[in-house]
């Protein structure tokens, strides 16, 4: 019989809140982490552990234990710890494309202090991911991800290259102007036509089904619509970086 190896990583998936209250769940955290500090410190046999990708879980430990931040700093530049490089683990499909780039800006800042961010783009337990994530990764100096929900049946190995739809390199600034005010009377709109595109609209949607943005979901038919109730669409390719 062939042998086979197994490589195990220790480590924590966590949730702050969900079928439990926060209290709850923070005591189970403190509880770990109070086991695990000595124990990494007093057994080199157990020779590392993984703080599940986010630095929140951290500063909720330290919250309430802020005498541990510098065992735990050690044990990070030593290799023994593992945490970062997000702050929070977002659903990339519910937040905006800038709370991404600032989630991550947090998360490897955040780390820096506590002795540096594992140099991996840790997305194992997403719900889908939105295209342009690897070019977010790549901005920020990654070359590699960990990634297991959220993706295609289509991809039958454990290894593969991870692209977007500019994978040239290409930059673009796309904007949206409307009239009245953006956080309310333009975003009113927006709502009202999406509803309406996908009552009215649905034979010319895309074939798509799945956790989607409205781009995604409903694309040029969506952009008609928005332009006909006055808003201004347009995008332009950068040969550099706005100031």
């Amino acid at each position: 019989m062939e042998r086979i190896a197994v490589e195990i990583v220790p480590h924590t998936h966590w949730d702050r809140e969900w079928y439990a209250m926060f209290e709850t769940f923070r005591g189970r955290l403190v509880r770990l982490l109070d086991d695990l500090l000595p124990l990494l410190e007093t057994d080199p046999g157990y020779a590392h552990f993984l703080l599940d990708g986010q630095l929140a879980l951290v500063d909720d430990y330290l919250a309430v234990r802020p005498e541990a931040a510098p065992r735990l700093e050690a044990l990070v530049k030593a290799g023994r710890v593992e945490m970062g490089p997000w702050y929070t683990l977002p659903d990339e499909f519910c937040v905006s494309g800038e709370t991404l780039v600032r989630d991550l800006q947090l998360g490897l800042a955040r780390a820096e202090a506590l002795g540096g961010s594992m140099e991996v783009g840790y997305l194992p337990d997403m719900f889908g991911h939105v295209a342009q994530m690897p070019q977010i990764l790549r901005l920020f100096g990654f070359d590699r991800a960990v990634v297991w929900r959220g993706v295609p049946a289509a991809v039958d190995r454990t290894r593969f290259w991870w692209s977007t739809h500019t994978s040239a390199g290409m930059r673009y600034l796309a904007k949206i102007e409307a009239r009245g005010d953006p956080g309310y009377a333009a975003t009113s709109v927006m709502l009202g036509e999406s509803a309406l595109c996908l009552t009215l609209d649905r034979d010319r949607l895309p074939d798509r089904a799945g956790v989607l943005t409205p781009a995604t979901a409903m694309g040029a038919t969506l952009a008609e619509r928005l332009t006909s109730a006055g808003h201004t669409l347009t995008a332009q390719r950068l040969t550099q970086l706005p100031p």
